[in-house]
């Protein structure tokens, strides 16, 4: 309803995304005062992929990611993680798992978001999440989940997420 992807741009955008993870912040760092772990899907990293996705210069795209770090860790003190995990899948097979989901409430009974909708958005995402992870190779783990274009099962990623995270967790 804010509008597609010409119209709302990368830092307005990004805006949004992060400003609920800082609404959810506070809860977040309650459980982890508990001792708790807290595993969260689609975090900081999830912007600098689909955010730096509408940008073509490396430049520009990495002057958005350092925003985005300063904004979400420094600004607003979003409890920065301990792992996270890129799944590296390339594009075109991506676009292809998303066909197979079902409806999606939140999306009225589509299947795609207006991200996912976009083969050429995928493709430039993937792009930029792979600039994310090189920039800040000290906070991403990439996991590659289609060597030489095909896909691992479900139980060989979980697998390979599971011993990044017991590396995480010192386990």
């Amino acid at each position: 309803r804010y509008g597609g992807l010409e119209e709302v741009g990368p830092r307005e955008a990004s805006l949004f995304y992060a400003l609920d993870r800082f609404d959810a912040s506070f809860k977040m760092r309650e459980w982890l005062e508990e001792g708790r772990i807290v595993v969260g899907n689609r975090y900081m990293g999830s912007n600098m992929g689909h955010q730096g996705a509408k940008i073509e210069g490396d430049g520009e795209r990495e002057e958005l990611f350092r925003w985005l770090y300063e904004l979400e860790y420094g600004m607003l003190k979003i409890p920065k993680p301990d792992l996270n995990i890129i799944l590296h899948v390339p594009a075109e097979i991506s676009y292809n798992l998303i066909a197979k989901k079902s409806a999606r409430g939140y999306l009225q009974g589509a299947k795609r978001d207006i991200h996912e909708a976009d083969l050429e958005h995928l493709k430039a995402a993937e792009r930029s999440y792979i600039h994310a992870a090189k920039l800040f190779p000290n906070e991403f783990t990439v996991i590659e989940c289609a060597p030489k274009g095909k896909l691992f099962s479900i139980e060989d990623i979980h697998e390979l997420v599971w011993s990044a995270t017991q590396k995480a967790l010192g386990i």
